[in-house]
């Protein structure tokens, strides 16, 4: 339960003899720094100051592209999304994904659409991108050319129309930026396949880096990084957002109590870590073995069904069971 979790976190943050090395003290020291709310009140925006001096520093497109593989190592988005996932045409191998991203909307729509309800958000969106940028002293930022080129949620959806299997010299010969000073900032030197799954969009972040000033790239990066991290800076930037995107957005009438939202930070970024602590603490073997054997049944269940299925084929049949059978149940294992 959460509040385990967060007596598990206040432990780890209050053993100041823990081993630097060790789970409890990385886990302690991320839980004791997002609950010091004094040193993060007064650290404002220069919490985020190498990130905003990397991105004022880019004076040509090879160092926007090292720039944004910088953000997007440091988990900032900005521009476009990249990931590395398995290839889902083919499942021995895995593959380099590349698609939309750095948009503060959910998807095109919202950006675009003149629907009452959607007009409404985009003006209150646009009153939070201002809120942001007078809170930074900035005066401009860049989206919407962005959202025109994406996909619309229901394309998104398309398995196939998100597949398309590019060499990385096909890939630059449709979008020609310098996409290996980015791949090396992410320290990929050899690429194989790319599968990018907006082709479209990508035509569209050539057109838009080449047509827009580095400023506007430099204000549009910077504010891509303070929306996407405010919940961790000072209280006017945790206001802002919450306002939007928890109120606006999705209706939530309430911030959630600092020590939650702390905990949720601290279990996504160390979560297998918290969860090795949790099994000490509160898995004991019976418990696993309870656990165990309750998954054992499920999966007998499972088989007896598939073998007896009179609407599936003897060979659907088999072949269910085979992946079955390839099932490894971890119960209590971080």
């Amino acid at each position: 339960s959460e509040e385990r979790v967060n007596t598990i976190l206040k432990e780890a943050s209050t053993d100041r003899d823990a081993d630097p090395s060790s789970l409890a003290f990385k886990i302690g020291a991320f839980y004791r720094s997002g609950m010091d709310s004094a040193a993060v009140q007064e650290a404002g925006l220069e919490a985020l100051r190498p990130q905003l001096d990397r991105i004022d520093a880019i004076s040509n497109q090879e160092e926007l592209l090292e720039t944004l593989a910088y953000l997007h190592q440091n988990g900032i988005g900005g521009g476009f999304s990249f990931y590395v996932g398995q290839d889902r045409k083919n499942s021995e191998r895995y593959i380099i994904n590349m698609g939309t991203g750095g948009m503060g909307l959910p998807d095109k729509d919202y950006y675009l659409s003149e629907s009452p309800d959607r007009v409404e958000i985009r003006e209150q969106y646009t009153a939070y991108l201002e809120r942001l940028l007078d809170l930074m002293g900035e005066q401009k930022v860049l989206e919407t050319n962005l959202a025109e080129a994406s996909f619309d949620r229901v394309t998104r959806r398309d398995p196939d129309t998100t597949y398309n299997i590019y060499t990385l010299p096909e890939f630059m010969d449709r979008s020609p930026l310098p996409w290996t000073t980015y791949f090396s900032g992410l320290g990929i030197q050899e690429i194989g396949d790319l599968n990018i799954t907006q082709p479209l969009y990508f035509d569209r972040v050539g057109e838009i880096v080449d047509g827009y000033p580095l400023e506007d790239w430099k204000t549009y990066l910077k504010v891509s990084a303070v929306r996407g991290l405010a919940g961790t800076l000072s209280r006017p930037f945790v206001e802002a957002s919450f306002e939007f995107y928890s109120k606006t957005l999705r209706g939530t009438e309430q911030i959630k109590p600092r020590w939650k939202r702390v905990t949720s930070a601290t279990n996504g970024a160390l979560g297998m870590g918290i969860g090795k602590l949790y099994v000490e603490q509160y898995f004991d073997a019976e418990a696993k073995e309870i656990a165990l054997r309750m998954v054992e049944n499920i999966l007998d269940v499972m088989k007896m069904r598939l073998e007896n299925l009179d609407w599936m084929s003897v060979e659907t049949r088999k072949e269910g069971i085979r992946k079955l059978n390839t099932i490894m149940p971890k119960i209590g294992y971080p």
